[in-house]
């Protein structure tokens, strides 16, 4: 067995799966969220389920109460943001579905994925009256390579992630409000060079792209912060809802950045299907934006690193 086999053995505790990033309410819209209208949605057979078939059975919102902002949220045109993207999610895949012995090796291992995404902040643009940043996330490559057990041999297959360009807007004055813009990535695309060189291209959206959604939350953490909140609705008669903790547990240095150290649990479910995650966010105390984020996901017994994103550094264009 190949020397690179027997390392990826040796990391089989670490496999873990990257589903569902951060779904916790903002702190300063909480109630006008509360109160917002159930938007029409579909269902897995796209079935169009408008807003009476969708019930609420439980909501419930703790720590919401008398909030102020402690900070804002600064983001500089000309500014280029280089994360790291350390991803996991096929060895997390089969940890969630299927269950091992501790002497058992799963048919497929694959090794971790990594990549460095640079976001720029390009430009602000007035649109529909407002004023947004134009924040472009560029495309990046992320190989691995697979080992798949056939009898008593594995086969190697070399495989990647593309990570998608994306544009999005983020609003000026509301820093919770976002929209997508259309890009030239969007479309179809024809075999590259990429995906000659691989046995397998998957095109993903970014995962950089999340840090990005700014939840209002973010601008209302002190040390004492912590935020519950538990909700069940019935859907086209099926239940699902979602119970979500966030505390900030500490303050922590990461490449320089001072943090808030903000620790989230979260347990989904909807219908048969459930999952928990645990997650750790360092916000930056001055600009409060995301510097890391780490996702572990709960299978075979305990919490599994999927996916981690930290911020290398922060530059200006050229």
């Amino acid at each position: 067995m190949k020397p690179k086999y027997l390392k990826l053995i040796t990391r089989i505790g670490f496999v873990a799966i990257f589903i569902l990033i951060l779904s916790i309410s903002g702190c300063l819209n909480s109630e006008e969220k509360e109160n917002k209208t159930i938007e029409n949605t579909t269902d897995e057979n796209n079935t169009i389920i408008s807003e009476k078939d969708v019930k609420i059975i439980k909501s419930v919102r703790i720590g919401f109460e008398n909030l102020t902002p402690t900070g804002k949220v600064q983001i500089d045109v000309g500014n280029v943001y280089v994360y790291h993207v350390w991803d996991n999610i096929n060895n997390a895949m089969l940890a969630k579905k299927q269950t091992f012995k501790s002497s058992e090796i799963p048919p497929e291992i694959c090794d971790t994925s990594e990549a460095d995404v640079f976001v720029y902040i390009d430009k602000i643009e007035r649109i529909n009256k407002s004023d947004y940043y134009i924040v472009r996330i560029e495309e990046a490559e992320a190989p691995y390579t697979c080992y798949t057990k056939d009898g008593q041999h594995f086969t190697e297959t070399e495989n990647a992630f593309i990570f998608k360009k994306e544009v999005i807007g983020i609003n000026k004055d509301n820093i919770s409000k976002y929209i997508f813009m259309p890009t030239s990535t969007d479309a179809q695309k024809p075999k590259t060079e990429s995906d000659k060189a691989y046995s397998n291209v998957n095109r993903r959206l970014n995962p950089v792209d999340s840090l990005f959604h700014f939840e209002d939350w973010i601008t209302c953490l002190d040390e004492k912060t912590k935020f519950i909140i538990d909700e069940v609705k019935e859907r086209n008669g099926k239940k699902e809802g979602y119970y979500s903790e966030l505390t900030v547990v500490g303050s922590e240095k990461v490449n320089g950045f001072d943090c808030f150290k903000v620790e989230q649990i979260y347990e989904g479910y909807s219908g048969t299907y459930n999952q928990k995650n645990r997650y750790l966010f360092y916000v930056d105390k001055n600009r409060r934006i995301i510097v890391k984020m780490e996702n572990y996901l709960y299978a075979q017994g305990g919490y599994i690193p999927m996916q981690k994103i930290e911020l290398k550094e922060i530059k200006k264009s050229q």
